[in-house]
């Protein structure tokens, strides 16, 4: 009876039954293959026999795959990236995209940053002095594997956006910060959040009784929370103040600015970031809907052009006027964020009791328990008929 409470607060939180054991196995098994690895190889494939249960999701093979990047952009190693491998193809007669499940086998990348002359030696002690984060990051990834297989297909509007956020960069910080926020609390993001959270916190040891302390210092909560902060016309007074970055930067791009005012500069500014979200997001739909080379090159035919023409006007239908864009983006921000913390600090229940063993009672008693203690009346009465 107790573990299948257990399971049940597990499921109501959306943490499935396992997934934080097998992320802790996973990360074992990584730091055994990262021993063999060589940073100057680049990247290197291994193939993991395993015996992971996720729910009803039985893992038997990990592809794990591991890669180096050098830069000097960091001058310690750091998790680049971490990614599941998963393929979909669309169905021309349900216009779907439909998830190829290849059974029992998942592939996971686990991407490294580093300096020039980082030995495996480097990779090793990050990966130990960073279990919590990098168990939680494993979780992260074995969530969407388990909602990859659950789900069967997938949203083709919604995996497109997700890809159009990732493809588009613009050299500024509050235009990259919102181009985070939006990849951040995408629906495929969000699936994996109170998982992502529970692991911390169980490596972390964290109990109920430090779990507001660990809350309100977790990064995924401390995100949500710039997320909900986050508005309009804040992005417009920060990217005003660096008017002659945005002068150097269309001359760049040989843009003509419409407005020679600050406020018409950044308009131009925010048009051409709503211009390349829709690009690469609608550029990510062509590429999941071809099914040959005369579809990717030449365009789509009957049904599926007329398909294809809908989710054009979705994605474009702010082009009249993109602020509405950032102002439903704002909105939106407020309400997936607040929605994502509410769930996050339900993972509370999945914190471990701590409870006191007392050793010596007489001493507890004269410490804990003085005049000042003593209740004169109930603190609680049943609601009167």
């Amino acid at each position: 009876m107790k573990e299948l409470i257990k399971k049940i607060i597990r499921e109501a939180q959306g943490v499935p039954e396992g997934i934080l054991e097998s992320a802790e196995q996973l990360y074992e098994l990584s730091f055994s293959k990262l021993k063999r690895y060589n940073p100057s190889n680049g990247e290197k494939t291994y193939n993991i026999k395993t015996n992971m249960d996720i729910a009803d999701y039985n893992i038997q093979k990990i592809n794990l795959v591991l890669d180096f990047t050098e830069t000097d952009q960091v001058d310690e190693v750091v998790l680049l990236s971490m990614s599941f491998g998963n393929r979909s193809t669309f169905d021309d007669s349900s216009f779907k995209l439909v998830n190829v499940i290849s059974p029992n086998e998942i592939k996971v990348s686990i991407d490294f940053a580093g300096p020039e002359n980082t030995e495996n030696s480097d990779l090793l002690d990050f990966f130990r002095k960073d279990k919590a984060e990098i168990t939680s990051s494993l979780s992260h990834e074995l969530q969407h594997a388990f909602n990859f297989y659950k789900e069967g297909h997938q949203s083709l509007v919604g995996l497109s956006k997700y890809a159009g956020y990732q493809r588009t960069s613009f050299p500024f910080e509050p235009i990259r910060n919102f181009l985070h926020y939006l990849y951040f609390i995408h629906n495929v993001e969000n699936l994996v959040r109170p998982t992502e959270v529970a692991s911390y916190m169980r490596t972390g040891e964290i109990d109920k009784q430090g779990f507001y302390d660990f809350i309100l210092n977790n990064k995924t909560y401390k995100m949500l929370k710039k997320i909900n902060n986050f508005t309009y016309e804040g992005l417009r007074e920060e990217l005003k103040s660096d008017i002659p970055a945005i002068d150097n930067f269309f001359d760049r791009i040989d843009f003509e600015p419409t407005s020679e005012t600050d406020d018409g500069k950044v308009d131009d500014l925010l048009r051409l970031v709503y211009v390349n979200l829709v690009n690469n997001s609608l550029s990510t739909v062509k590429d999941m809907m071809s099914n040959n080379f005369l579809e990717q090159f030449l365009g789509f035919t009957g049904e599926k052009d007329k398909f294809f023409d809908r989710i054009i006007k979705f994605f474009t239908r702010f082009d009249k006027d993109p602020k509405k864009f950032y102002l439903y983006e704002e909105k939106n921000f407020k309400y997936v964020s607040s929605l994502m913390m509410k769930k996050i600090i339900k993972v509370y229940a999945l914190a471990k009791e701590n409870p006191k063993s007392i050793k010596d009672w007489e001493l507890h008693q004269k410490i804990n328990n003085t005049n000042e203690n003593i209740d004169l009346d109930y603190k609680f009465k049943t609601k009167k008929k």
